[in-house]
């Protein structure tokens, strides 16, 4: 018969067993029940042999009488029933065992050993006992989780949730509290500036608790009738008891408000609701995912996050712990590993170097010592201790053998070696090298002092190779910057020379300001020309206060010329005007005489043409008169075209009265007429005199 588990078939404890025989027999009367409803249900042969045996097998054990039945006569559990809880503990323990030291953790907690107990349905005894004994370390829980949690000040959710009811609008006899998200918008708000909640922020611990005992005295006194009253006396209270008494009061609420964050509380609510198994929130994945969020919004460390997830994931009996707590353990543990392993392989090192050099010293005792104590720190590198060893000994008999002969060569290395000094001396580093080459081969034991000299000559060689190229680099940059001040010299002469002489140009042309530019420039090229530039910048100067003298001066007596030839012109021009206006006007008046004559001459033939031509004469020539003296007067008291017209008017009148009959003999008919021909002719005059007048004044 195939044995079965008795405590997987029937489900009963077996750490401890037990110890009622009627509830042992009660579970084995379930156990067959629940079989034989299985058997009817049992399609494959298999299925149906598997749960056959089982049947078998239960009523073998409770079979009275049988030596394996662990029911008695007396219907009382027999030793068998206590032997089959022990070989189930064994084998429990045994399973247990295999799987703990497959954990990568080290460390464990009660909440661990109450999850394997579950689980294994052994005693947290047995199950501790295990962990122990693998080496496992209990981690304490204050270590893991008391000691990392935020401390928030006493009762910090109770003013949270009072805080949380006084915002209700109903709650506004006091004031309109629906804007106290926290203490300090509460203040504001008592205070009767909600707006400035931010500055309440702003103001120290001790200010807020001076506020918050003015709040709480007012409010002292009963309020059973008014809540709104009871909230604010108590939040008052609250506020300068337990958050602004101390700094670190402070900055917890400060912390307590940013866990009520709303994205924390949403962030709390589902992980509370992911799963109704405890088991899925211990998942190392899905634990590290909420951690890192806890982590990223309350602002805090990994260690805080743990244990915030923890609380909030109601994991307090069993504890989620961290794998980055497990690893540092973990780490600890190889660093010790390490640690021993690097202190025997370092002391191994050392005194095997120390042997290596004893040996080079040809110290064969204190080498073996040396040798010694590496084999004792290292026991596992036999092998390079054993060949250590082997040439100690070969190289004591080879040194016997070689003190003879380096007695022989000693004088040859002494004066070869000496050779190579005072060659070194003389820095003739080929000869020193070829001496010491010479010296080595006379006495190779005295590597140590050939290996000094070989090293002095390769530093003297150095150094002198160092001093030649840093004094060729010196003299290099000497002659560079030689060159350069050269080369800058020259440029600065040329430019000096260009500036000079545009300086000099501009002031011979007299452009003062453009000058004492150009002899800026010059100076900026070459500042060594200073008293150069300051000698052309004298005469810039002189020539400019000079020209700045004489200016007013010229200007003035050009000015003068200029009016006397002006004035000598006019004079000219006014004398000859008039000169030919006076001929003109005179020559008009004779005209007008002879025209006067033959006219009158010829209207009064009646009389006698002599007659009448000698009285147009003698009336012409005093109307000469007239006309010389009147035109004259015209011409200069109007000038021009106004005194021509005024002659001709005055001519032309004249010139009627003279012809005119009517003046002289009367007769209305004859006058009119002779009148016309006087005025007709007086225009002719007038026309004439003008063309002769205005080409006189173009001439």
């Amino acid at each position: 018969m195939t044995d079965y588990d008795f405590f997987d078939l029937t489900h009963l404890p077996f750490d401890p067993p037990e110890q009622a025989a009627q509830k042992v027999t009660g579970a084995i009367e379930k156990s067959k029940k629940e079989l034989v409803a299985a058997l009817s249900s049992a399609t494959q042969q298999l299925e149906h042999d598997e749960i056959t045996g089982k049947q078998s097998f239960l009523d073998t054990i409770i079979k009275k009488g049988s030596k394996d039945s662990i029911i008695g006569n007396d219907d009382k559990l027999t030793p068998a029933y206590s032997k089959l809880a022990e070989d189930k503990v064994k084998k429990e323990i045994e399973k247990l065992r295999a799987v703990v030291l497959l954990l990568p953790s080290h460390k464990f907690t009660d909440g661990t050993i109450r999850r394997h107990s579950k689980r294994t349905m052994l005693s947290e005894g047995h199950v501790k006992e295990v962990f122990r004994n693998a080496g496992f370390t209990e981690i304490p829980r204050d270590e893991l989780f008391n000691k990392h949690y935020p401390k928030f000040p006493k009762n910090a959710d109770i003013a949270y949730k009072e805080l949380e009811a006084l915002r209700n609008p109903e709650n506004k006899k006091w004031t309109d509290f629906t804007a106290a998200e926290d203490l300090y918008a509460f203040a504001a708000c008592m205070a009767g500036e909600p707006e400035k909640a931010a500055e309440y922020r702003g103001k120290s611990t001790s200010a807020l608790k001076s506020l918050f005992d003015g709040f709480a005295g007012k409010l002292s006194g009963p309020h059973d009738k008014d809540p709104a009253g009871h909230l604010c006396s108590s939040l008052a209270t609250y506020g300068k008891t337990y958050v602004f008494d101390t700094e670190d009061h402070r900055r917890g609420y400060e912390a307590h408000l940013k866990y009520k964050n709303p994205s924390l509380t949403e962030l709390f609510a589902q992980m509370k609701s992911y799963s109704s198994s405890k088991q899925d929130l211990l998942d190392r994945e899905l634990a590290e995912v909420y951690i890192n969020k806890i982590s990223a919004i309350f602002g805090c460390d990994y260690m805080v996050s743990v244990n915030i997830y923890n609380k909030e994931a109601g994991l307090q009996g069993e504890l989620y712990i961290p794998a980055r707590f497990e690893e540092e353990e973990r780490r600890k543990r190889e660093e010790e590993t390490r640690r021993k392993q690097e202190e025997s392989t370092a002391a191994f090192e050392k005194y095997f170097a120390a042997a290596e050099q004893a040996l080079r010293k040809s110290d064969f005792e204190l080498a073996r010592i040396y040798l010694s104590q590496a084999q004792a720190a290292d026991p596992g590198k036999k092998i390079k201790t054993d060949e250590l060893a082997a040439r100690i000994s070969a190289e004591e008999r080879r040194k016997r053998e070689d003190d003879r002969k380096r007695e022989e060569s000693a004088a040859t290395f002494e004066k070869y070696f000496a050779a190579a000094e005072q060659a070194l001396s003389k820095s003739d580093f080929e000869l020193a090298r070829r001496s010491l080459s010479d010296a080595q081969a006379a006495d190779p034991g005295k590597k140590i002092k050939i290996d000094e000299l070989a090293a002095r000559i390769s530093a003297e060689e150095r150094r002198k190779q160092e001093e030649d190229a840093r004094r060729k680099q010196e003299e290099d940059a000497i002659r560079k910057q030689e060159e350069d001040a050269r080369r800058k010299q020259e440029e600065s002469a040329a430019a000096f020379a260009k500036y000079f002489a545009a300086a000099e140009q501009a002031l011979l042309e007299e452009y003062f300001e453009l000058a004492r530019n150009y002899l800026f420039e010059a100076l900026d090229a070459d500042p060594g020309e200073k008293s150069k530039t300051d000698e052309l910048a004298a005469r810039i100067s002189a020539e400019e206060r000079r020209k700045q003298e004489e200016e007013p001066r010229r200007k003035r007596e050009e000015e003068e010329r200029r009016e006397q030839e002006e004035e000598v012109w006019w004079k000219l021009s006014e004398e000859f005007k008039r000169e030919r206006k006076k001929k003109i006007i005179l020559v008009i008046a004779i005209a007008s005489i002879i025209v006067d004559a033959i006219g009158s001459a010829i209207f009064q033939g009646s009389n006698g043409v002599v007659v009448c031509a000698i009285i147009g004469t003698i009336i012409g020539a005093i109307s000469v008169l007239i006309y010389y003296i009147i035109n004259n007067f015209a011409m200069e008291l109007f000038g021009g075209e106004l005194g021509f017209c005024a002659c001709m008017v005055i001519s032309s009148f004249i010139g009627s009265l003279r012809g005119s009959r009517g003046f002289f003999f009367g007769g209305i008919g004859g006058a009119i007429i002779d009148a016309l021909i006087g005025w007709s002719i007086g225009i002719f005059v007038y026309f004439v005199s003008r063309w002769m007048y205005l080409t006189a004044d173009d001439t």
